[in-house]
């Protein structure tokens, strides 16, 4: 398993998230509440690089799904 991982994101570090899945044909989940944000930080495949983007830049780029993965207490 983690061969087939390593050869599917050969540009990534291991254990790194790549910043978009749907380069990898992977779909794309964001929790409902970070469109309330206007911009998102994430790791770029790497454990020392981040990127910083506009929520709807973002979501135009990836058109993510979304869900509600709150805890509501």
């Amino acid at each position: 398993m983690m061969l087939i991982i390593r050869i599917i994101f050969l540009d990534c570090e291991i254990g790194a998230i790549p910043p978009f899945g749907n380069l990898y044909h992977l779909e794309v989940w964001f929790n409902q509440v970070l469109p309330q944000d206007e911009f998102i930080v994430f790791q770029t495949g790497s454990h020392v690089e981040t990127l910083k983007i506009k929520y709807n830049v973002y979501a135009r780029l990836v058109n993510p799904k979304m869900g509600d993965f709150n805890l509501h207490l």
